[in-house]
């Protein structure tokens, strides 16, 4: 025992230290391989079993699908053998009874064929054997009949007779209520389930709705009334459409099977072909087994081969990189590498080579460097002695390390004077505390600070120096640190110069500059009190302008009972004249009245509209032209729906100046047309325009299709008063007036828009 274990201890380090580049090479190619392994398995087991699924999945629902065929026709026929029964009536299958007997001789199918009013007597029953179905006890209580009788066919479960022989009862409801039901002869049931082969070891049977096993390949299963309505998978076989499902569970004999089922036609039965799953997927099993044994071999070899040749190619020409790095690290700069071959490795090691070139070369260059170094040393320290400004070098507990000779012009002292002298001596008592406090805050940063910053930051402080003669000066310090080769500081460099000057400077420009803010304070509160008397006068102003916006409203208002006032004058004019037409029956003198009083109805219009609208200026001249058309056709057609009135109107605004005349000719234009236009009553149509014509024009024209101006009527030169007027207001528009004859009479005065 003591033997084996110091051998453990021996070997102990060798596995506790980290791997060699070679283990991890082999690692990284080995779980390289097996992943790839395992994606070959997983990929080709994977596509195997799928279509080994696919190929059983189409043989299952191919047996399936004609099994069902079958079954669905040879139901079809006795349905439909029942069904002409039936059509012939109770009547005549009672005073013939041989057609039953014809029937059952002729459809072997048939063990019993019965049919029974709606009060369940018997009317005809014809029998192979002993008759079960019309027993006049149970007729009545029977589901069948019952059934049959609400209006729905009835499929019983499939039974066994005195002899052993399979059937089902079937029945269909018949005219007058009656009920036609057989006994059906089921052997082809369980001959089709007998004669479906699939596979060594396939199966199917029957289910109708409620779950129970009308047919198996196995018969026992059918006598012991075995069922499926506790399964999950018959649930979702009568979920599916047309019964159509696929899935693995578990059979009558618990094993595990892949299945199929399908409706068999109307019947509302569903047959299931099973496989079981060892069979179905045999291949799959095989291969799997197989196919990892052989790609660990192969992948064994490959790695065999890959670790030889790695060891040859790679681990060869790294031990010598390693080697050479060692002989560089112990200062041997000559050292070169063989370079056995040009390729990755080759690159490197040529690299190598030339970095040992690099390194020996700037090797020669840090010597020279550091001969350069001590002569720009003596060169500073030259230059420091001779500066104006005093160079200072002290470490990080303010010991003076370092004074140049410039310190004699600033203080009075020599370097050896002053270097004696604490940092408490050379400051006044409040500069020295501000330094004191100062540096404790750069050295708390510095040691947040990195070490670019540390090196490229630097600090200005100014202080209050004494002087030998008791004097003392401002000076201005600008300080940095010094790094040691930990990057950390541990001195601190500085440069003082006296600023005396530039402070008294300073001085005097704060002097200056609190003179300019008292001049701009007293300038400041002549504004104030100038600003004050602005927003005085600006309330005062807001004041007025309410007031006038009230004497504004107030004048709208005004304006508004003046429009109001003129429509109800001029209707009272209006009335005066109806008034004194009424004395008069002349009817020249009753048509100028009337033309008067749709003149004055035209203005009155346009009054009401300014009155009910917002704008006492405009007034929207579309709507306007609506009312005052719709009320001329109404005053001179008896029937006003013999004239259509078309409007192509834009909703534009016109001022009171232009509304008045345009109204006015409107009037005009359209009373000659409701008077002259459409003689004896008759029909036509009558079309109002009111458009904007570019961008300064406006077009208003009335036309009709009725019979039109005479010939030799001369519009412009008529003598007729509403001719005159229309000259006269169009005139009054600085309009144009232009006249067609053509299918009828049409009128269009162009005019300026001015709003």
């Amino acid at each position: 025992m003591t033997k084996i274990w110091s051998a453990i201890r021996i070997r102990l380090p060798r596995f506790i230290r980290r791997p060699t580049l070679q283990q991890s090479i082999m690692s990284l190619i080995g779980s390289v391989f097996l992943g790839v392994f395992l994606t070959i398995c997983i990929s080709v087991i994977w596509f195997i079993h799928q279509t080994e699924l696919t190929s059983w999945r189409d043989r299952q629902r191919e047996a399936a699908h004609a099994a069902a065929q079958t079954i669905a026709a040879f139901l079809q026929r006795n349905e439909a053998t029942l069904h002409w029964i039936g059509v012939m009536g109770l009547d005549e299958v009672e005073s013939r009874p041989e057609i039953l007997e014809e029937v059952l001789d002729e459809s072997p199918a048939f063990f019993e064929i019965a049919i029974v009013d709606r009060n369940g007597r018997v009317m005809a029953d014809v029998a192979h054997d002993r008759a079960v179905l019309t027993n006049l006890f149970t007729i009545p209580q029977a589901e069948w009949f019952y059934t049959a009788r609400a209006g729905e066919k009835y499929y019983t479960t499939v039974q066994l007779s005195a002899q052993n022989e399979p059937y089902l009862i079937f029945a269909l409801p018949v005219r007058n209520g009656g009920v036609i039901a057989a006994r059906v002869r089921m052997d082809v049931l369980q001959q089709v389930v007998s004669d479906i082969h699939f596979g060594e070891s396939g199966s199917v049977f029957v289910v109708n709705q409620d779950g129970l096993v009308n047919a198996h390949t196995d018969m026992n299963l059918v006598l012991n009334s075995r069922s499926l309505a506790d399964s999950p998978e018959f649930q979702a076989m009568l979920q599916s459409p047309d019964n159509e499902w696929y899935g693995e569970r578990w059979d009558f004999n618990h094993r595990r099977v892949v299945s199929v089922s399908t409706a068999i036609g109307v019947s509302g039965w569903i047959l299931v072909a099973e496989l079981p799953a060892t069979e179905a997927y045999a291949t799959t099993l095989t291969i799997g087994s197989l196919l990892p044994a052989g790609l660990l071999a192969l992948i064994f070899l490959a790695v065999w081969a890959i670790r030889s040749d790695m060891r040859r190619i790679v681990l060869n020409p790294l031990i010598g990189l390693r080697d050479g790095a060692a002989r560089l690290g112990e200062g041997d700069l000559g050292y070169r590498l063989i370079v056995p071959r040009q390729d990755e490795l080759g690159d490197v090691m040529l690299s190598f080579n030339q970095m040992a070139d690099r390194l020996e070369s700037e090797h020669t260059a840090m010597q020279q460097q550091a001969e350069e170094l001590r002569a720009s040393q003596k060169l500073y320290r030259l230059l420091a002695d001779n500066a104006s400004d005093v160079i200072w070098l002290r470490d990080l507990s303010l010991q003076t390390l370092y004074l140049s000779p410039s310190v004699l012009q600033l203080r009075g002292y020599t370097s050896e004077e002053a270097m004696a002298q604490p940092l408490s001596q050379t400051l006044t008592p409040a500069s020295f505390e501000k330094s004191a406090q100062f540096l404790l805050e750069v050295l708390a940063r510095a040691s947040q600070m990195t070490v670019e910053q540390l090196q490229t930051s630097s600090r200005t402080l100014e202080t209050e120096v004494t002087c030998k003669d008791g004097a003392t000066l401002w000076a201005e310090t600008t300080m940095r640190f010094l790094l040691d080769e930990a990057g950390q500081p541990y001195q601190i460099l500085g440069v003082t110069r006296d600023i005396s000057k530039r402070r008294q400077a300073e001085l005097d420009l704060r002097a200056l500059n609190e003179q300019l803010e008292a001049r701009v304070n007293a300038r400041t509160a002549e504004l104030s009190e100038l600003n004050r008397s602005l927003v005085k006068e600006i309330e005062e102003h807001q004041l007025t302008e309410a007031l006038l916006h009230t004497s504004l409203r107030e004048k709208e208002v005004l304006l508004k009972e003046i429009h109001h006032r003129v429509k109800n004058n001029l209707q009272i004019i209006g009335s005066l004249l109806s008034l004194q037409a009424r004395k008069s029956q002349n009817l020249q003198v009753l048509q100028a009245f009337q033309d008067s009083q749709d003149r004055v109805r035209s203005i009155a219009l346009i009054h009401e509209k300014l009155y009910q609208s917002d704008n006492l200026a405009q007034i929207r001249f579309a709507g306007y032209l609506q009312s005052l058309v719709d009320s001329l056709v109404k005053s001179y057609r008896r029937n006003a729906s013999d004239v259509q009135v078309l409007y192509e109107l834009d909703d534009l605004p016109l001022t009171l100046e232009s509304a008045l005349p345009c109204g006015l000719i409107v009037n005009e234009l359209v009373a000659n047309s409701l008077k002259y236009a459409f003689p004896d009553q008759r029909a036509g149509v009558l079309t109002i325009g009111f458009r904007k014509d570019g961008v300064s024009r406006l077009t208003l024209w009335v036309a009709d299709n009725g019979i039109g101006l005479p010939a030799d009527l001369d519009a412009r030169a008529a003598n007729s008063l509403g001719m005159q007027l229309i000259n006269s207001l169009t005139g009054q528009l600085d309009g144009e007036l232009k006249i067609e004859r053509q299918n009828g009479a049409s009128f269009k005065i162009t005019f300026p828009y001015r709003i």
